[in-house]
């Protein structure tokens, strides 16, 4: 998993050190662009729970959409925090704990968010490509989901066991990092590689080929079918939308830290400002995804949309 918040890669130390030489307009840009994914996404990902609660929302795939949006929420109020103030301050003030804890949560939410994008995805494919076949009930769909993060949170434990506080003298001054620390390079590399295929590269392309089969069987509909057509088109347009954004925001992530991984650079190469923001950057680009979502839904379903609208009318007035 390799460092799922903040503490980037093995020479966490010289990435934060290279971040402390970093002008003050950047920091402030730095500061405020975290701020910004954290408030959108935290007022975006509850809006949805909210609105999943109402009766004529909560369809199968909203479900599975709600649980999306508590993934992203945790990484909203827990996740980026965290990980804001240990690039901000250069060190880790957080204790052995939270050093486990943090990277951990972070992993598990990744997970629980890569399985729902893939169980909403295989539920419209079977509704949509096959459609006389038995549809997944609501009750299902709480069981699937209680699956994921079961999965999940198994799925990640090496991240927590090889997450540690090391300590060391920096400039005179002695500072802690949290850093993965492997028993092996080999087995930090499998572990990578698994993260890479099973987390990002095979589900991509599962939803992959099932939304181009989807397409395909849409527009094989008879026109006398416009109804169901036009209805299945705008759940689809938008899933699709966000299954792009999360790849969009992914690839850097794992093209990146796979790359680091596997060459292992030397440190001196590594801890370059040009590198150091580059870093920041792709893990901006990560947590983005987390408010991303709500945008798409308010954007690409009309539903949503008007129950968004509706709730801050409400909230207004009251």
């Amino acid at each position: 998993m390799n460092q799922l918040v903040g503490n980037f890669t093995s020479d966490n130390k010289t990435t934060s050190d290279s971040y402390d030489s970093e002008n003050s307009v950047l920091k402030v840009l730095h500061l405020l662009s975290y701020v910004a994914i954290c408030l959108i996404g935290t007022f975006g990902n509850m809006l949805v729970l909210l609105v999943t609660r109402k009766q004529r929302m909560r369809t199968v795939t909203n479900v599975f959409i709600a649980n999306l949006a508590l993934a992203d929420l945790a990484v909203c109020v827990f996740s980026i925090p965290i990980s804001l103030a240990y690039t901000s301050l250069g060190y880790w003030p957080f204790g052995q704990v939270l050093c486990q804890t943090m990277p951990y949560l972070q992993g598990v939410t990744v997970c629980a968010s890569v399985g729902t994008l893939t169980a909403i995805a295989c539920d419209r494919f079977i509704v949509i490509v096959y459609p006389t076949k038995r549809k997944l009930k609501i009750s299902q769909t709480w069981m699937s989901i209680a699956f994921i993060w079961g999965l999940s949170a198994v799925v990640t434990i090496p991240v927590n066991l090889h997450s540690e506080v090391v300590d060391d003298n920096v400039e005179g001054i002695n500072r802690s990092f949290c850093m993965e620390i492997w028993p092996s390079r080999v087995s930090q590399l499998t572990y990578a590689m698994i993260v890479f295929l099973v987390l990002f590269l095979l589900p991509l392309c599962a939803m992959s080929i099932m939304y181009a089969a989807i397409i395909y069987k849409l527009k094989k509909l008879h026109p006398t079918q416009q109804a169901t057509l036009r209805t299945h088109k705008k759940v689809v347009k938008m899933l699709v939308v966000v299954i792009v954004t999360f790849a969009v925001c992914w690839i850097p992530y794992h093209v990146t830290f796979l790359y680091y991984d596997i060459l292992k650079y030397d440190s001196a190469t590594r801890s370059t400002e040009e590198l150091t923001n580059l870093v920041l950057f792709i893990q901006w680009l990560m947590y983005a995804n987390s408010a991303c979502n709500p945008i798409v839904y308010a954007v690409c379903n009309l539903n949503y949309r008007k129950e968004f609208i509706h709730m801050l009318k409400c909230s207004c007035n009251s």
